[in-house]
Parts: structure tokens; sequence; C-alpha cells
């Protein structure tokens, strides 16, 4: 069979399938490089702590407008720009912090409103999806397409440990923010498509 063959709403599928597992790579890459990040930057637990939580801020806060400028815009152009903004907030965790910002607070400053626009861009990913997922399937054939998406990012949570644990190993933690760019660049080259 090839690639012709495949009906489109199936090959559409494959790409936000790998989506997700990309989305759960690079929010999930701060908790094993925050091990790292800790004492280079001269951050606390606490600090770490909430760092991380505000991903989960800019996800809650931003879910529900998300979906809505996925309704208005359109899902394609709509994951298009948030996904190049996660792109950017990655790139910027890695290159922001102890470089142009030197000083603890503006280290925790920094990767305070990064990783809040990171849960920004990731908060419509799902609203979005199910938009596509109602444009392309009948009735009667969403928990298939819906249940590809899940295990998406099931398995990019799974696969986030050990891959940033290598590239932090090789390359070091800031690497862990880089290297997932280029694919998602293709990933949304694809997308747009």
């Amino acid at each position: 069979m090839n690639l012709h063959q495949i009906p489109v709403r199936w090959r559409l599928f494959g790409v936000l399938f790998l989506l997700s597992f990309l989305s759960y790579l690079m929010r999930q890459n701060i908790h094993v490089a925050g091990e790292l990040m800790m004492p280079e930057l001269q951050l606390s637990e606490l600090e770490m702590g909430w760092i991380y939580a505000s991903f989960i801020w800019g996800y809650a806060l931003f879910q529900l407008p998300g979906g809505i400028a996925g309704s208005r815009f359109g899902p394609r152009r709509t994951l298009l720009v948030v996904g190049l903004l996660g792109i950017l907030a990655s790139g910027l965790t890695g290159l922001l912090p102890g470089l142009l910002f030197q000083s603890t607070t503006g280290v925790i400053a920094v990767l305070l409103l990064v990783r809040f626009i990171m849960g920004i861009a990731h908060a419509p990913m799902y609203p979005i999806q199910a938009a596509v997922v109602e444009r392309w399937f009948p009735v009667g054939q969403w928990a298939l397409p819906n249940a590809v998406s899940s295990t998406g990012l099931t398995l990019g949570a799974a696969a986030a440990q050990p891959l940033v644990a290598v590239v932090m190993v090789y390359w070091g933690w800031r690497a862990s923010f880089y290297v997932f760019i280029p694919l998602g660049l293709g990933l949304f080259g694809l997308w747009w498509w």
C-alpha cells in the first residue's frame, strides 16, 4: 500500500499523533532537566516548583480561549501558530536563563514567563484535535482517532524521561530544549502542507 492509498484523514491523524507525542516530549523535558538546572542556575526546589507550575497556569487559563481561537480561525491555522509559539518557548527555555539573564531573580522571571507561554501554546492542542476529528470523521467513528491522539501523548510522556536523559548526558540540559525543535518544525510543516 502506498501513501496515496491511505485516506487523507488518516494521514492527517498520523501527523496529529506525532504532534501529541512531541507535545508531551516538550512539556516533560523540564522535569528531567530540572535536576541539572537547579544547581547551575542556583534555583531551590521551591523555585523550580513555581517554574513547573507556571506551565500548568498557562495551560489551564488558555485551554478554553485556545479552543475558541481554533473554532474562530480554524484548526489548521491555530495549531500552526500555537505550535510555533511552543517551539519558540522551548528554545528560549534553554537559551535565556543564565546566558542572557544572570541573576537568580532574572532567571526565575524568564523561566516563569517562557514556561507560562509553553502552557499557553499547548493548551489548545486537544480542543483543536477534537475539532479535526469532528470535521474529518463520521460521527460513529470518533473514538478511534481520539484514542490514537491519546496514545501519542501517553507514549510521548513515557519516552520523554529516557530521551531527555540521553540528550543531557551527551550535550547538557540546555540541549534537551533544542533537540526537539527540528522535529517540531518538520511536523508543523507537514501539518500546514
